[in-house]
């Protein structure tokens, strides 16, 4: 099994020329799926009698690939109060069509199971450093292991990469270190005047995204809509800006114009902008080398 440490070569900036650019987005005017359902579902934690899964989405043949491939762990949003793994369902089956694996998470949330976004996040630290410890059973590539999420769960994606170690779980099976931050209207201020701090409280002093960037940050995209009533875009540029004062030169926040919370989701219909955002993941991930610009369209 290759050495499960987050590798400090994904600090590099990668340059692409705007031909490629244009190519990606040519490329990626797609067919989505109308439906979306795992290849498949195994539990990856157990608190107690709850049994948390996690749901792959695979490539064609992705087993029989020599090379290993990257894999994005999702966590869906609801305020770390409700919500369903299935949220990231649909990007899942479309980034796996394009050759990266994508695991959907479950974690504990109040509604159900009485927790808090302590517990929730927890949980996220397991899901992360879980797929990295199985990275060769999946044929995954351990040091390309990304998440991502929406909403809450774009705060627990974040916080995988921010927590600092003294306050990580002590029995995690590796490194819970993401390779790289897919972030959709993110939850990043846990602070006084920020989201959530009610059921976070003092625990924002660690737990807080936009409180805890440091220099290893990985690469970072942050999808919002200007119209969020929730998370602020000047919550999103201030985190960029932290994230270039700690010397690390890629965090992009792209803006949605007039679009509100949750915008990024299929259900939204026309009036959202699902397709876009899909579009400018796969191209944010051409630009990291973790999709290949020439591969042929699924």
């Amino acid at each position: 099994m290759e050495d499960s440490t987050p590798n400090p070569s994904r600090r590099n900036t990668v340059t692409v020329s705007a031909h490629a650019f244009a190519l990606t987005a040519s490329l990626f005017v797609l067919a989505i799926p109308a439906m979306a359902k795992p290849d498949h579902t195994e539990v990856y934690r157990t608190v107690g009698d709850v049994e948390l899964k996690a749901h792959f989405f695979f490539p064609k043949d992705h087993g029989a690939r020599e090379t290993p491939l990257p894999c994005l762990v999702f966590f869906n949003g609801g305020g770390w109060i409700s919500g369903d793994a299935g949220q990231f369902f649909p990007q899942s089956r479309h980034l796996a069509n394009w050759g990266v694996v994508s695991v959907c998470m479950e974690y504990r949330v109040r509604d159900k199971h009485g927790t808090t976004p302590v517990d929730a996040f927890v949980d996220a630290a397991h899901a992360v450093a879980w797929v990295r410890a199985n990275a060769e059973r999946f044929n995954l590539a351990p040091q390309r292991i990304g998440a991502g999420g929406g909403s809450a769960g774009g705060q627990l994606a974040a916080a995988t990469a921010t927590v600092p170690e003294e306050h990580l779980p002590d029995d995690l099976p590796a490194s819970c270190r993401p390779d790289l931050l897919l972030l959709f209207n993110p939850v990043l201020d846990n602070g006084p005047d920020g989201y959530g701090h009610e059921r976070i409280g003092d625990d924002y002093l660690w737990l807080s995204p936009l409180h805890n960037v440091h220099d290893d940050m990985p690469p970072t995209l942050i999808m919002t809509g200007t119209k969020d009533h929730l998370i602020p875009v000047a919550t999103m540029e201030l985190f960029k800006t932290k994230m270039a004062e700690q010397c690390n030169p890629t965090c992009h926040v792209n803006l949605y114009e007039g679009q509100g919370h949750g915008f990024f989701n299929k259900n939204r219909g026309p009036n959202g902008r699902y397709r876009e955002t899909l579009q400018d993941t796969m191209k944010f991930l051409v630009v990291r080398k973790w999709i290949d610009v020439l591969d042929e369209q699924p």
